[in-house]
C-alpha cells in the first residue's frame, strides 16, 4: 500500500502541475533574480516587462483589494458607531442634568416673582451686553488699563463695568465715540466691595498691579478658606451685585490672595454691561461709603 503511494505522489511531481507545485519557490526566486538582470542589462526591456506584468496582475489586485477595503471601511464604521453611542450616551446625560437645572430654574424663577409681588417690588429690566474688542493695553508700571473697540455709539458710558471669561474684569473710566478705557481690578486703585459665597460676609477686593488680588476689609470674625468664591455685594453702587470676582487661593498670615476669574493678563474681549442704572448714581470709587462691618480691619482665620 505505502509502496503504492509512492508512485502515485511520484506521477504527480513528474506532471507539469505537480512540479510547479513543488519547486514554486524556487521558480519565482529564479524569476525575480531573472528580472533583476534583465533591468540591469535592459533597463527599457526591464521597465517594459514590468509594466506588461503589473497590467496583467492589475484586475486581480483590484479584486484582492476591494473586499480588505470593504472590511477596513466596515471595521471603520463600527468604531465610529462605538464613539457616536458613547457621545450620544454622554448627550443624554448632559440633557438629563440641563433638564434638572432648567427645572430648578424655573421653580426659583417662580418663588422669585412670588416674593416680589409680596413685598410689592419693582422688575428690574434685562442688562444688555455690549461686547467689545481689547484693541491695546494702556497699562504701565503703576496702573492696569485696556483700551476697547466700543464707545458712546454703541451705548458704552463711564461707570459701567466689564466682565471676561465669566467673571469680574473692571469698569469704564473713560468713553469716546469709538473707544473706551477700561480699569482692571488688579489695578492699584481699584477697589470692589464683594461677598463671600460660602457665609455672606463682606469684603473688599484691592489691586496692586499683579496677577493676584487681595482680600482686605475682612471682618474680624469671618472664617475665609483657600478655595472660598468671591462676587461682588452691589455695596456703593458702582459694580451690580452676584457677578463672580475670583477664588480664594493662598492665605499667609493676615495676606489673604485671590485668584481672579477674568484672565486679565490675556484679555481680548470683554463684555460691558448696561443695566440702565441712571449716570447720577455712577460716582468714583473714592466717595463709597461701605457698612461698618467691611471697614473694620480683620484677620484671616
Amino acid at each position: 500500500m505505502r509502496s503504492g503511494r509512492k508512485q502515485n505522489v511520484s506521477a504527480m511531481a513528474l506532471t507539469p502541475g505537480g512540479f510547479f507545485q513543488r519547486f514554486s519557490f524556487v521558480i519565482m526566486l529564479a524569476t525575480a533574480g531573472g528580472l533583476l538582470l534583465l533591468s540591469v542589462a535592459n533597463p527599457a526591456l526591464g521597465e517594459k516587462i514590468r509594466t506588461r506584468v503589473t497590467d496583467a496582475f492589475a484586475p486581480l489586485l483590484s479584486t484582492v483589494a476591494e473586499p480588505i477595503s470593504t472590511v477596513t471601511e466596515t471595521i471603520a464604521t463600527l468604531g465610529r458607531l462605538t464613539e457616536l453611542r458613547a457621545e450620544n450616551e454622554r448627550l443624554l446625560a448632559e440633557n438629563a442634568r440641563l433638564r434638572q437645572y432648567q427645572t430648578a430654574v424655573m421653580q426659583l424663577e417662580a418663588e422669585n416673582k412670588g416674593l416680589r409681588g409680596l413685598l410689592n417690588m419693582a422688575i428690574i429690566p434685562e442688562q444688555r451686553l455690549i461686547v467689545a474688542p481689547v484693541i491695546a493695553d494702556a497699562g504701565g508700571p503703576f496702573m492696569r488699563n485696556i483700551i476697547v473697540m466700543a464707545g458712546s455709539d454703541k451705548g458704552v458710558r463711564q461707570g459701567l463695568v466689564a466682565v471676561a471669561n465669566g467673571g469680574l474684569a473692571g469698569r469704564v473710566i473713560a468713553a469716546g465715540s469709538h473707544s473706551s478705557r477700561v480699569l482692571l481690578i488688579n489695578d492699584l486703585n481699584a477697589r470692589v466691595p464683594v461677598l463671600l459665597e460660602r457665609n455672606r460676609q463682606r469684603a473688599m477686593i484691592a489691586g496692586d498691579n499683579g496677577p493676584e488680588l487681595r482680600l482686605t476689609e475682612v471682618p474680624p470674625d469671618t472664617t475665609v478658606k483657600v478655595g472660598d468664591r468671591l462676587m461682588t455685594s452691589g455695596v456703593g453702587g458702582i459694580y451690580p451685585p452676584g457677578l463672580p470676582v475670583g477664588v480664594i487661593t493662598r492665605i499667609e498670615d493676615n495676606d489673604v490672595r485671590v485668584e481672579p476669574i477674568a484672565d486679565l493678563g490675556r484679555l481680548e474681549l470683554v463684555q460691558v454691561i448696561d443695566p440702565g442704572t441712571p449716570e447720577d448714581l455712577l460716582s468714583p470709587e473714592s466717595t463709597q461709603t461701605l457698612p461698618p462691618a467691611t471697614r473694620t480691619p480683620g484677620t484671616a482665620r
